[in-house]
């Protein structure tokens, strides 16, 4: 079920989800991360009012936008601060309506990425969209065997971001990732054309 900013808490009528806040999970394998933060949520009579969650080999990421009682808000996020360790990070903004507004409106950008089946390319991906603030929605990927017998990846993935980016400096920046380990990826922009994309791409080579 989703909420809106200000409305009240179902059963607990007397409560309003007055306070929205992002949060922004990063870590390495833990299985219960989400139900952990889900029984968190609800000792303090939040809701989850979007979710984004994705994991790849043993890193995961996650984008979480949440609608809390004013009340509980530093008490919860106090609490996420107690589950900080080496393996899992919480980064956590408190978001006035403005904010809360303009996340509905995500920007999006899609990654196609082929080349030799690449486990250190995978993690290092994974690491970059992290500092870009980019959280993966989709991930499909497809190995096949080459002439030689020698694996090829290819994948498709889905991100998005509340924040403004450039797509020049995206692309520059997962190319020079890609060379130098041995990829290809490219930042599909639904907006252009193939000649165009082509062009883009051709720039930063």
């Amino acid at each position: 079920m989703a909420y809106k900013h200000g409305e009240e808490l179902g059963e607990n009528s007397s409560l309003k989800l007055d306070k929205e806040l992002l949060l922004t999970i990063h870590g390495t394998e833990h299985e219960d991360i989400l139900l952990t933060i889900s029984e968190i949520l609800r000792r303090f009579k939040g809701v989850f009012l979007s979710n984004h969650f994705h994991r790849v080999g043993l890193q995961f990421t996650g984008l979480m936008k949440i609608g809390i009682n004013h009340m509980y808000l530093k008490p919860f996020i106090s609490c996420l601060d107690s589950l900080t360790s080496y393996s899992v990070r919480f980064d956590t903004q408190i978001l006035s309506l403005e904010q809360s507004e303009r996340i509905n409106e995500q920007m999006r950008f899609e990654f196609e990425v082929w080349g030799p089946e690449n486990a250190e390319f995978k993690i290092k991906f994974m690491q970059w969209l992290n500092r870009q603030r980019l959280v993966v929605e989709s991930m499909q990927d497809s190995i096949k065997m080459d002439a030689s017998g020698k694996p090829q990846m290819s994948s498709h993935v889905c991100v998005t971001t509340e924040y403004v980016v450039d797509e020049n400096e995206l692309q520059e920046e997962i190319y020079q990732l890609g060379k130098a380990t041995g990829m290809t990826v490219l930042l599909v922009n639904q907006d252009m054309t193939d000649d165009e994309q082509f062009e883009g791409y051709q720039k930063v080579i």
